[in-house]
C-alpha cells in the first residue's frame, strides 16, 4: 500500500493515479463531484481523468494532498463502513486513544503502522477492518448495530 500519490518534477507536483485503469487523476473542485452542495465547492478532489465509475478522493483540509487513494462507489462504501466499525473503538468508548487504536489495527491486519490508515485500503481489507472491529467491540460487551451483524 502506497499514500496515493507520488511527487514529480523539479517542483514535487503531485500526481495521482487510478488504480482501476491507471489514468492519471486531475484535481478538481467539489463543485464537479458534488454539484448540489456548495459547502464543498472550494474542497479539492481528484478524480479519474477517465470518469471511472467516479473514482476520486478527497484532500486534507486546506491542502491539495489527497485522504487517500481513488475510490469507487462500492469502495467508498466499504471505507465507511470500516470507518463506522473502527471509529467508535477510540471515539465514542475511547477503549483506546486513536494513535493506539491504529497501531493495534495494523497489528489485527498484520500490517505495517504508517501504511495503516483506512483511505488508503482495498475492499478486502475495508471487510477485514469491520470484522476486527465487531470482534474488538463484542468482546468488549457493546451491542452493535444490526448493520454491523
Amino acid at each position: 500500500m502506497s499514500k496515493g500519490y507520488r511527487r514529480e518534477g523539479p517542483n514535487g507536483a503531485i500526481v495521482v493515479d487510478c488504480p482501476y485503469c491507471g489514468s492519471r487523476a486531475k484535481r478538481v473542485g467539489g463543485d464537479v463531484i458534488y454539484p448540489h452542495r456548495r459547502d464543498l465547492a472550494k474542497k479539492h478532489f481528484y478524480l479519474c481523468e477517465n470518469g471511472h465509475d467516479r473514482a476520486y478522493v478527497g484532500c486534507h483540509p486546506r491542502t491539495i494532498i489527497p485522504l487517500g487513494r481513488l475510490a469507487d462507489a462500492k469502495l467508498r462504501a466499504d471505507k465507511s463502513a470500516a470507518h463506522a466499525a473502527f471509529d467508535p473503538i477510540w471515539r465514542e468508548h475511547k477503549f483506546m486513544k486513536r494513535t493506539d487504536a491504529y497501531k493495534w489495527l495494523s497489528e489485527q491486519l498484520n500490517i505495517d503502522r504508517e501504511h495503516c490508515h483506512i483511505g488508503m485500503f482495498d475492499r478486502v481489507t475495508c471487510r477485514r477492518v469491520v470484522e476486527t472491529a465487531n470482534n474488538y467491540l463484542e468482546d468488549m460487551g457493546v451491542d452493535l448495530p444490526e448493520a454491523f451483524d
